[in-house]
């Protein structure tokens, strides 16, 4: 009878919680095209570029998809872009690249956003089998997402390389309408 009792209770504690608490609705108005630039610096070499970054939302907003696409010039050396973020409304993370993109998709291990609103906070983290350049990419990024009035920004810093030569690495992509 007893365990009833506390079977009846817990139950009930659960129906009165809410269903998503701690999920994020991703505002449709950010759905759209950006144009904007692209900086990337590690050591002492940079790469600039222009970018498009695409955003959409479902009429659900319960996630949102981010493309980025374009070229970087490092020492007249054209890099392609070719990144894509996946934000679901359960705060994960979904990644092409730990670089966004930067010298094509590499592999990288799940991840999750800190915050309700923006900015968002995420770590991206290459698997041990991103594979760049034909040798293992290691890198470990620290990103911040900010969507603006008619701009989105992503700032990003910390270390990438190859073997035991990891470097301080910085990318930085600002767009608007």
């Amino acid at each position: 009878m007893k365990s009833l009792l506390l079977l009846a209770i817990t139950g009930a504690t659960f129906l009165t919680l809410p269903a998503n608490a701690a999920k994020i609705d991703f505002s449709p108005d950010v759905a759209g095209t950006y144009k904007g630039t692209f900086f990337a610096q590690s050591g002492d070499s940079s790469a600039i570029g222009n970018v498009t970054v695409r955003v959409r939302v479902p009429r659900s907003g319960r996630s949102a998809t981010i493309g980025i696409n374009g070229f970087a010039v490092a020492e007249q050396i054209a890099i392609p872009i070719q990144g894509k973020l996946r934000l679901k409304a359960n705060r994960k993370v979904k990644a092409n690249s730990s670089l966004l993109g930067l010298y094509g998709p590499t592999a990288t291990k799940p991840s999750r956003l800190k915050g309700r609103k923006s900015p968002f906070k995420f770590r991206l983290v290459a698997r041990p089998d991103a594979i760049l350049f034909e040798d293992t990419l290691i890198a470990s990024m620290n990103y911040t997402l900010r969507f603006g009035a008619n701009s989105i920004s992503i700032n990003g810093t910390g270390v990438a390389g190859f073997g035991d030569s990891l470097l301080p690495f910085t990318i930085r992509i600002k767009a608007d309408d």
